[in-house]
């Protein structure tokens, strides 16, 4: 058997503390690269995750990688964005957790307008909870100077089993095009987007987060 062409990638594990993990991701040492998944978890799903850690329920590791000829050396979260993004936003009071009849925040600064309609208490998480949730260790692997395109390979490998969808495929492939689409045509811009939608007659669903890098492709051509 010939196992020459067979790569060996070197990569390290680790026990993270949520506190340092957070941290980083926080201060930009770690990082969600522009092609990877978008956020598809419902505010349930993502309360459901944040009250598992408060159980003490371990949850799947992490997987990133350092990119190689980086010189900052910045974690770049492989697998593992959704509940990156989910434990950041928690932190940062943007949902809560209800346990029994109350739903419980992280702070309660900006309380917004969800709770606002909530017909329960909303209270901020007791400081031992706090204390159990940033100690949580996350199982980290990291793998070391991986180039883009393997880097892309090995996110398409891991979420194989959970299809994504076609702009989701599409947002990863490494491609000049894509990235320049994503740079130049910013779907966080709504002049862009209602730009869009008027010049080529798109509905709000088409230009939605789901769609709209598979639109972006297919109108390429046609724009002058």
């Amino acid at each position: 058997m010939d196992f020459s062409n067979l790569k060996h990638y070197r990569n390290e594990k680790a026990d993270i503390p949520i506190r340092y993990f957070q941290g980083e991701y926080e201060n930009g040492e770690r990082i969600l690269d522009k092609w990877q998944r978008l956020d598809r978890w419902s505010t349930l799903y993502k309360q459901s995750f944040i009250k598992s850690i408060l159980m003490g329920n371990d949850i799947p590791k992490i997987m990133e990688y350092t990119l190689k000829d980086d010189e900052t050396k910045k974690r770049r979260i492989l697998d593992g964005g959704h509940r990156t993004r989910c434990i950041h936003e928690f932190m940062n009071g943007e949902f809560g957790v209800k346990v029994g009849e109350n739903y419980y925040y992280w702070t309660l600064e900006n309380s917004g307008e969800k709770r606002s309609k909530s017909k329960n208490k909303n209270l901020e998480l007791p400081e031992e909870y706090k204390r159990s949730f940033l100690n949580h260790k996350l199982t980290i692997t990291t793998y070391i100077d991986l180039t883009d395109k393997e880097a892309r390979e090995r996110f398409n490998e891991l979420n194989h089993c959970n299809p994504m969808s076609n702009s989701e495929v599409i947002n990863s492939h490494s491609s000049l095009l894509v990235d320049n689409l994503r740079q130049f045509w910013d779907i966080n811009d709504s002049n862009v987007c209602d730009q869009l939608k008027k010049r080529f007659a798109l509905s709000k669903k088409e230009l939605d987060k789901q769609n709209y890098m598979k639109v972006l492709v297919s109108l390429f051509s046609l724009i002058d």
